[in-house]
């Protein structure tokens, strides 16, 4: 029977990458970051011009689609405190083992 281990060893390099990701993430859309209601029309207005979400259930209409995607505004923030949570876990683990 082999022994269960209980310990994680992660190299330090792995949440640099992830964290090295979320900045690019943030780099490349800190214009939406900065005017989410902008972002979020823009949004609305392609979603209501791409025919193809249309044949999959897309109304066509911004408004409607910017109505919809309101329903998603607090999952941004929850997706962001949660990756940011599990990088910091990571480097804590990381850290831990030097």
């Amino acid at each position: 029977m082999a022994p269960v281990a209980n310990a994680q060893h992660v190299p330090l390099y792995v949440p640099l990458f992830f964290m090295a990701w979320g900045v690019l993430v943030a780099l490349l859309n800190r214009k939406d970051f900065k005017d989410p209601e902008g972002a979020r029309r823009r949004m609305a207005a392609r979603r209501a011009q791409n025919k193809l979400f249309r044949m999959f259930g897309g109304s066509g209409d911004a408004e409607k689609e910017y109505r919809k995607l309101g329903g998603f505004r607090g999952l941004l923030l929850f997706t962001a405190v949660i990756y940011c949570a599990f990088v910091l876990l990571l480097l804590f683990v990381a850290i831990s083992q030097l």
